[in-house]
């Protein structure tokens, strides 16, 4: 049951993340390589606070928020320039610098060794939440929290400027509209969540290594986007879910661990092809669509 129960915390985490990325790749159009960075910002974040500082939650989580939040609005004041190639080697160039980061800045984060003893969170009540089930109280509203704010997002007006700079930007700032602007704020804010989604993560893990925030983990996440179905009510989740139950399914086989996530990579990759090709919908489908794009 306890395994159950750690699959659906992982998947909770993992809806944050590929809701956060669909926002600004499936909704806005723009190819960003660069959440795993994000996701790493936040690990880190939470992981340096709880360890270091030893304060509790929800500081930890507020912090990486707030702090991926700022770095996204940063960095989108330049990233939001770009178009098409060149937006995702500028996203790609961001995930390249964090990494490195992450690997060599050895005095804040352990380097290769990584950060680890990040200590489970303790709720008023609930007490330290030592045990999927318990951690899943956190994790499981939040995520739904998140994934609804997405979702509002994308069908509020907002959300339709956003659709309308992703098809046509000159016709979006030939009615008046700030495209700039727009596609800064979505960034930021999907980095926040991305930034959430990490602090989750270090939380229930307990450690926090660079090598799961390198540039395989960025383009995966985007995989999920496009195969659940970019820019659909129910394609992050199901995105996510094929992230998370595809190891799980490959580890009933019996591989060894290595194998797994070799396999995953080739299998997400296999699928990525055959959606272009075959279902440039996504599994969510057209049926998922409504009026969300």
């Amino acid at each position: 049951m306890d395994y159950l129960v750690h699959i659906l915390v992982i998947l909770s985490i993992q809806i944050i993340l590929v809701a956060s990325l669909d926002l600004v790749a499936g909704v806005t159009g723009m190819l960003s390589v660069a959440h795993a960075a994000f996701l790493g910002l936040g690990a880190y974040t939470a992981g340096l606070i709880t360890v270091r500082l030893g304060l509790p939650l929800p500081v930890d989580l507020i912090a990486a928020a707030l702090l991926t939040a700022v770095t996204g609005w940063v960095m989108g004041g330049w990233v939001v320039r770009l178009k098409a190639d060149y937006l995702v080697l500028g996203t790609f160039a961001i995930q390249i610098t964090a990494f490195e980061l992450f690997l060599n800045w050895s005095e804040v984060t352990g380097g290769a060794q990584g950060l680890r003893g990040v200590p489970r969170p303790d709720l008023p009540g609930l007490g330290p939440m030592n045990t999927p089930g318990q951690f899943l109280v956190l994790a499981g509203p939040i995520a739904i929290v998140a994934f609804w704010l997405c979702f509002r997002i994308s069908a509020s007006p907002f959300g339709r400027l956003l659709r309308l700079v992703r098809d046509d930007e000159v016709l979006a700032m030939s009615l008046g509209k700030n495209s700039l602007a727009a596609k800064r704020v979505v960034f930021s804010f999907s980095a926040a969540l991305a930034g959430l989604a990490g602090a989750l993560e270090a939380r229930y893990l307990g450690f926090v290594q660079p090598f799961e925030f390198g540039a395989i983990a960025s383009i995966l996440v985007l995989a999920a986007v496009i195969v659940g179905g970019a820019g659909t009510r129910l394609g992050p989740v199901a995105g996510a879910a094929l992230f998370v139950l595809m190891p799980e399914l490959l580890r009933q086989l019996g591989l060894p661990g290595p194998a797994i996530g070799n396999l995953r990579q080739v299998a997400f990759g296999a699928l990525l092809i055959v959606c272009l090709l075959w279902r440039p919908e996504g599994l969510a489908g057209r049926s998922s669509r409504g009026d969300s794009r």
